[in-house]
């Protein structure tokens, strides 16, 4: 639903001439193709997997999750709805304002975009780094950080800027994505040989809290990262992408011919004249 709907609504759609229309046609179709089969098979179904991530704890991979364990405010961390997420301390109310946050992460990218085509300044080359800036705010504010997130960016980064700033952020991108991959082969989830009982029981599904500074330490006894703290690696990561977000949308855009100048260059009439 999530790769194969928009592609295929956008190249139905995409010969109609007015784009406002347009724009609305897709994402209803969207909307439709996804929900209306799940919510005639199960309704209850189709409830309880909002019910289900709303009530995740904050995944250490998380933005807020990193912080919190490099800020001690929490006391441990459990093996839950299929990922490590932090229990205690400030876990519980960090699990409800990530939503907070990612409200006003995607708040000020859509008026930032919604500012650019008020003044007449979004163009159709603008579509990857502003699809990349909303992708980035959930990414970022989100209480749950999969690896798999970062292969969203994958088509929208390395064309979201160009020149020099294309080379930049799209070397941040690739760095925070090695990052990840060092996380995930590492004993973040694979058990090593040091790590033994305490994290095999951690995750057999066994209601165990591991202690957080007992989990990093473990985590970094097999000298995976050369000498550094994991945890900040998995810091630096998320602040590789917390960057990636601002150059999306601060990054002042290349300026390109509006359409309504190349119209009246064309000999065509403006809007509204």
């Amino acid at each position: 639903m999530a790769k194969i709907t928009p592609l295929l609504a956008t190249a139905a759609l995409y010969p109609l001439r007015r784009d406002r229309l347009k724009g609305v046609l897709i994402f209803l179709s969207i909307l439709l193709v996804a929900f209306v089969p799940a919510l005639l098979a199960s309704p209850e179904g189709l409830l309880d997997v909002f019910s289900y991530h709303g009530n995740r704890g904050v995944q250490i991979e998380s933005t807020m999750g990193s912080a919190l364990l490099k800020l001690n405010a929490v006391q441990g961390i459990v093996y839950a709805h299929g990922s490590l997420e932090v229990v205690g301390g400030l876990a519980g109310v960090a699990a409800t304002a990530t939503a907070v946050v990612t409200l006003v992460l995607l708040f000020i990218t859509f008026g930032i975009i919604w500012h650019e085509a008020r003044c007449g300044r979004f163009r159709p080359s603008h579509f990857p780094r502003y699809a990349a800036a909303i992708l980035l705010a959930f990414i970022v504010g989100s209480k749950v950080l999969s690896p798999q997130y970062l292969v969203w960016l994958l088509p929208l980064v390395p064309l979201a800027l160009r020149g020099a700033w294309n080379i930049g952020v799209s070397a941040m991108y690739l760095l925070a994505c090695g990052l990840t991959t060092q996380i995930i082969f590492s004993d973040f989830y694979h058990a090593g040989s040091t790590l033994e009982e305490e994290l095999e029981a951690l995750y057999s599904g066994a209601s165990l809290v591991l202690d957080s500074h007992r989990y990093i330490s473990l985590v970094g006894a097999n000298n995976l990262y050369y000498g550094i703290d994991p945890l900040n690696v998995l810091l630096g990561r998320n602040l590789l992408l917390i960057i990636l977000w601002l150059a999306m949308i601060m990054v002042p855009a290349q300026e390109e011919p509006s359409l309504t100048t190349q119209g009246q260059a064309a000999g065509e009439e403006p809007h509204g004249a």
